[in-house]
């Protein structure tokens, strides 16, 4: 004859491991256009510059700062930038 499983040890475990039933955002909250992502709704709307301090944004100008097609961005160092500029060293 099989083992008949402990129903309250696995009923237990599942409460342990698994998140409780809840009121969940309904499907008719998510919104499904970007003209519904506003900021009183809550939602990013734009990207921040970036800083030593804060992930953001980098605007690239093609010659001080480049990006390659991997995404990895560079920056021109300041010997290279005066070699470009004036024709010569610092």
């Amino acid at each position: 004859m099989a083992k008949i499983p402990d129903l309250a040890a696995i009923r237990d475990w599942c409460k342990s491991k698994f998140q409780p039933i809840g009121n969940y955002a309904a499907q008719s909250d998510i919104p499904v256009r970007t003209s519904d992502l506003e900021n009183d709704s809550g939602y990013l709307t734009s990207v921040p510059a970036a800083t030593e301090s804060t992930i953001g944004g980098v605007r690239v100008d093609g010659t001080t700062i480049t990006i390659d097609a991997d995404g990895t961005i560079h920056a021109v160092s300041a010997q290279e930038l005066a070699e470009s500029v004036l024709g010569g060293e610092s």
